[in-house]
């Protein structure tokens, strides 16, 4: 043991042993495979790497030339990787097709390095005599930084500069309809995301509200409110936001139309009255066809003379109209209706009634 060549960590005693000794192994490390020499010895770790113990003078590849009385990773010959770097001419990108060229610096091979914003590094190995490799199947709306570096049998050499690409995002159209509706009833935005394999979300804003709809196998639907849109002619603008960068966003405008909330119906009746006496007339305005009651002012019409009374959501449509003028004959009675939201809700009359006089 006269160099440390039994590894057992004790120094040069020039001792020998007949019997085995153990190594004094690195720490973590197990020795699976050993060979020994006269002043030296090597080994394989279960970690990949070489060690080596004994006389300095036998080379041991640690770095120095003393003796070693433990195992001593051995320098792997980094040197020996290629000096030169080669110069990235281009890296463009066409689809998802990456197509990398780079100038001809004599070596034994090249490396192009793909480097993802997210992920592992995409490497791709090319002969001397290469200058140029495509590489396919990208990802749509990423971006890579991209590098070349030459190639022999120990690895590569230092990379290039990189140049920076970016994947174009697939393309995404929003179409939508909008049923038509009666003002004070909502209604159902329908809306499909091409291509179906789109995630993310339909929104539209209404005023200070915004709704939205997360897309599922390309379709959304968002129910729109009563009320939200007046009646008439209505244009609603809608997005579509991808939940990631492989599909772009999109937009599109949806046109339909509330139409006004009408009386279902409207009738007048009276009873015969005496001469010369003033009579009642009663009114029934019925519901909306939003279901809502009606609102407004009521009036009944008889020749030139006219009464109006205020007709509330708490009289469910029904009113008395008593007529402050005294007939000497039967009469024509006109009754009419006159929505307090003119906007959205239409007006309506009954038919004329005849209210005959007593005899």
């Amino acid at each position: 043991n006269r160099y440390g060549q039994l590894g057992n960590g004790e120094a040069g005693t020039g001792v020998t042993s007949a019997l085995p000794v153990e190594v004094a192994e690195p720490a973590g490390v197990d020795l699976v495979f050993v060979g020994a020499g006269a002043n030296h010895a090597l080994a394989i770790g279960d970690n990949g790497l070489a060690y080596t113990w004994g006389s300095g003078l036998s080379n041991l590849g640690n770095g120095s030339s003393a003796d070693s009385f433990a195992p001593t990773e051995v320098m792997l010959p980094l040197a020996f990787a290629p000096d030169v770097v080669p110069e990235l001419v281009s890296a463009d990108i066409e689809g998802t097709s990456l197509t990398v060229t780079w100038n001809d610096a004599a070596a034994d091979g090249y490396r192009v390095r793909v480097h993802p914003s997210a992920g592992d590094d995409l490497t791709v190995d090319t002969a001397g005599d290469q200058t140029s490799t495509v590489l396919e199947g990208l990802t749509p709306g990423a971006s890579y930084e991209v590098s070349i570096a030459a190639l022999n049998w120990v690895g590569a050499g230092r990379f290039s500069a990189t140049q920076q690409v970016q994947v174009a995002a697939i393309d995404t159209q929003l179409a939508a309809t909008v049923k038509s509706h009666v003002y004070g009833t909502a209604t159902t935005l329908s809306a499909n995301v091409t291509p179906a394999t789109a995630t993310g979300e339909v929104s539209v804003k209404i005023g200070s509200k915004t709704y939205r709809a997360a897309v599922d196998a390309g379709t959304a639907q968002i129910t729109i409110p009563a009320k939200a849109r007046t009646a008439g002619k209505q244009t609603l603008a809608l997005a579509f936001t991808p939940a990631d960068a492989t599909h772009g966003a999109s937009t599109t405008d949806a046109t339909y139309s509330v139409t006004k909330a009408k009386p279902v119906s409207i009738t007048a009746a009276g009873k015969a009255f005496a001469k010369k006496s003033k009579l009642t007339i009663a009114v029934k305005v019925g519901k909306l066809t939003n279901g809502a009651y009606p609102t407004g002012k009521v009036t009944v019409k008889v020749g030139s003379y006219s009464k109006t009374v205020y007709l509330k959501a708490a009289h469910k449509g029904a009113v008395k109209i008593k007529l402050n003028k005294k007939f000497t004959k039967s009469i024509t009675a006109k009754a009419s209706f006159a929505p307090s939201d003119t906007k959205n809700v239409a007006a309506a009359k009954a038919k004329p009634i005849k209210v005959k006089v007593e005899k």
